[in-house]
């Protein structure tokens, strides 16, 4: 069976751990069970609690120096005061005490906000990061950021490092980065020290990754777990360290005794058999761990491996519940898998509405598959309108980062005409992006297959059977059934 995806969650764009199931973005999935016990009317935070990190936590801080009701915080928010219209927020966004509203949670935020509940102006940011309730605007998060950090709260000063610091940040700034993560660190915030480990990697290189590592070594001593799985990372592959994969994977667990939303990292690894002795049963049951603690990843991953039988009995039921939880736990790549189901009816009601909500918010959370998606129901009117134009300006985002899937369908379009006048020879260029990539890295066997054919037939392309049929046995023996149906028909 094979195992794609990857790891770089806690660690943005410094290092890629394999691990996931069968096809990553695969559309099939099951029948979602209930996912949450009902509440009484004293709000006390139920597992699994799901919302982009830090709610949960942040509504677990509050609750344990007091207590109240989901009722009591309306009338108290509509009275003016901020702090209920904060916890009102937190309960709305994470589903503990009321039923779970994004869109409602986003409003009142924002009013704490503007009530001077810095914490307010931190979750709309993370929210806006996200794309979770609201549309993904890194500048808008950015300016919700500053505008905590700017008031003294520390835990926006670092959210805001972190999106300076990221790229493909709208507002990269490197420096800016560095600067003001340098002062949350020497204020004493341990995250603030790991993110700035991690931005002066990329802003310094390996040469000078001493200062990092000893970053990370101070973070994770004092009990921050992303410290911990940077560090790990840096023995696990001889990063300005000697390699010592024990002492990686050693440090990977203490980040998982630390906070169970880490435990996901170490899953990948077991189920995976990256630089561990493969161990399903233990990194199923650390994804699960970690799923429980609100970390959307988790439940992604398990629900791959559920849905395609992956190390696992296949149980599709099971798997599309985990497709809810990770979408709930803002996995946009959940929520794409999640509309899937809906769109064909996988152990779920056939929905072409609901498939295309969950596609909407897999795009808007970030994921080059939900845009995928997306844009088909768009060029297909499944669920919307059909508009072929926003269709292909829908593909060539998730393209332009390599998802080769979106190249494919784009080159479709140009090769049939749909939505722009036909351009084979542009179809061919969008082709051979999908195809001429690693599957593990965004490349399509589909579009290799499309490729295949536009050799056949020489359309945008010197006719070139011999080639056709490398890039058919290519997609073939990346397990695509099209690949394998071409070569039957040339033999």
């Amino acid at each position: 069976m094979r195992v794609c995806a990857r790891l770089a969650g806690l660690l943005g764009s410094l290092f890629l751990i394999a691990a996931c199931a069968s096809t990553r973005h695969e559309p099939a999935h099951p029948p979602v069970a209930t996912l949450r016990p009902a509440l009484g009317p004293l709000v006390r935070l139920q597992p699994p609690c799901l919302a982009v990190s830090g709610l949960c936590e942040e509504l677990r801080a509050a609750l344990a120096h007091g207590s109240g009701t989901f009722e009591a915080w309306r009338q108290e928010c509509f009275a003016g005061r901020p702090w209920s219209c904060q916890l009102q927020a937190l309960s709305l966004a994470t589903g503990q005490g009321s039923e779970r509203s994004l869109e409602d949670a986003v409003g009142l935020f924002m009013k704490s906000c503007k009530l001077g509940v810095l914490a307010g102006c931190v979750d709309i940011g993370r929210l806006r990061e996200a794309g979770f309730g609201v549309s993904r605007d890194d500048r808008l998060a950015i300016a919700w950021y500053r505008q905590a950090c700017d008031g003294g709260n520390l835990e926006g000063c670092v959210a805001l490092g972190r999106l300076l610091g990221s790229r493909g940040s709208v507002e990269r700034d490197l420096d800016r980065a560095a600067a003001l993560l340098r002062s949350v660190c020497e204020a004493g915030r341990d995250d603030g020290c790991t993110e700035l480990g991690l931005v002066l990697i990329d802003r310094d290189g390996l040469e000078k990754i001493s200062h990092s590592i000893t970053l990370f070594q101070r973070a994770c001593d004092r009990g921050n777990s992303r410290g911990c799985v940077s560090l790990g990372a840096m023995y696990l592959y001889g990063r300005g360290l000697v390699a010592d994969r024990d002492r990686g994977v050693a440090l990977f667990q203490r980040a998982c005794s630390l906070d169970e939303k880490s435990c996901s990292t170490l899953g990948h690894m077991y189920t995976a058999g990256q630089d561990v002795e493969t161990d399903t049963a233990r990194g199923l049951e650390l994804l699960q761990k970690a799923c429980d603690a609100g970390d959307g990843e988790g439940c992604f991953i398990s629900g791959a491996m559920y849905r395609h039988g992956v190390g696992v009995p296949r149980d599709e039921a099971r798997g599309v519940a985990l497709y809810q939880r990770a979408c709930d736990g803002a996995s946009a790549d959940g929520c794409n898998n999640l509309g899937h189901a809906y769109q064909n009816g996988y152990s779920v009601p056939r929905d072409l509405k609901r498939a295309f909500r969950e596609f909407t918010r897999a795009c808007q959370g970030g994921s080059d598959a939900g845009c995928t998606s997306l844009g088909a129901a768009y060029a297909e009117g499944l669920g919307v309108p059909n508009d072929l134009r926003y269709a292909m300006h829908l593909y060539k985002r998730p393209c332009d980062a390599g998802y080769g899937l979106a190249c494919r369908n784009l080159g479709i379009m140009y090769r049939e005409g749909q939505g722009t006048p036909p351009d084979l020879r542009r179809a061919v260029e969008l082709f051979q992006r999908g195809c001429l990539r690693k599957r593990e890295d965004g490349g399509s066997a589909e579009a290799c297959v499309e490729l295949g054919l536009a050799y056949l037939r020489g359309q945008g392309v010197e006719e070139n059977a011999k080639r056709a049929i490398e890039l058919f046995l290519h997609a073939c023996q990346a397990q695509y059934e099209g690949g394998c149906e071409q070569l039957k028909r040339l033999m």
